[in-house]
């Protein structure tokens, strides 16, 4: 690919991403984007009416899907914006490791971008970046955001009056650097135990996920998953009681690598529901017909 990304077709706060694509001159789709985006325009394609779209100009390296891991199943969604390159490869690539989805960004302005288009549950923020400061940031997706992610400052900046006022604009947390790798996720999955859904072993019935220990039960015998299902249950049981739709739990377990028109999902589904619900008697995973899936102990008509 060659030639600089000029334009980002955005609507107003989608509540989910259906795919990514870097377009050719022509404005014909061009495949999925895998790596760094670097096209003539990018296109967010989002599901229903385009009410307040947006073209924001300059826009590069926007929404990049990160490609180190392809395939690694993961749940949470993390923003990460962070001017130095050696620290933004190095953080991103460890969280991936931890199991996170990640979208680095090098400017505030992309942050503040990605944060008012995505559903992240964490962002992590230096305050000294390109553009937009952290602070101006945090501020911003604390205005214009609900609920929003919560909110990690992690920078040099180490004075008291600093830290005072990350977290009255309304950051959760402030880390200073230099860092341990090892508090850094330890103050993310702090993060996570705070939001909503977040307790430390999910419960549906007598099924239950520990995501600690990477184990599930059943009537206390135990169930064998790989990390994808354990990754579609996890997404699934951390929304228990509500209809998900394929494009969601494409987006939350596989990141934005996978086409959300393939039946990969229904494949998912389909072994889940042979190692969960049919050695007992009460099915848990329900169809949702034209919606998606539900995870809860009652029975829907078929």
């Amino acid at each position: 690919m060659s030639g600089a990304a000029k334009h980002v077709c955005i609507h107003d706060r989608p509540s989910s991403v259906e795919q990514l694509r870097w377009m050719g001159a022509n404005g014909k789709s061009r495949g999925s984007i895998g790596g760094p985006i670097c096209a003539r325009a990018l296109v967010l394609k989002i599901p229903g009416p385009c009410r307040g779209r947006r073209e924001v100009s300059g826009a590069s390296n926007l929404l990049m899907s990160p490609s180190g891991f392809p395939g690694h199943t993961c749940v949470v969604r993390i923003l990460f914006a962070e001017d130095d390159d050696t620290l933004r490869e190095y953080v991103s690539r460890g969280l991936r490791e931890a199991g996170y989805a990640v979208d680095p960004f090098a400017s505030g302005d992309e942050g503040l971008l990605a944060a008012t288009t995505v559903d992240y549950d964490v962002a992590i923020l230096d305050i000294n970046l390109p553009g937009m400061s952290g602070f101006e940031v945090c501020r911003r997706i604390r205005q214009e955001v609900s609920p929003g992610p919560a909110i990690l400052f992690l920078t040099a900046r180490d004075t008291v009056d600093d830290r005072v006022h990350g977290l009255d604009l309304g950051a959760e947390d402030y880390l200073v650097k230099p860092f341990a790798f090892a508090e850094l996720l330890a103050r993310v999955r702090a993060l996570l135990r705070r939001g909503p859904g977040a307790a430390a072993v999910l419960r549906v019935a007598d099924l239950e996920l520990d995501p600690g220990s990477h184990t599930v039960a059943r009537a206390g015998a135990d169930i064998r998953l790989t990390a994808k299902e354990f990754g579609v249950l996890e997404y699934l049981m951390r929304n228990a009681g509500r209809v998900v739709s394929k494009t969601m739990i494409a987006e939350h377990v596989w990141d934005f690598d996978l086409e959300a028109e393939t039946n990969f999902i229904e494949v998912f589904i389909y072994t889940l529901r042979k190692k969960v619900d049919a050695p007992f008697d009460c099915s848990l995973i329900h169809t949702v017909r034209g919606l998606g899936y539900r995870i809860d102990a009652i029975e829907l008509p078929s």
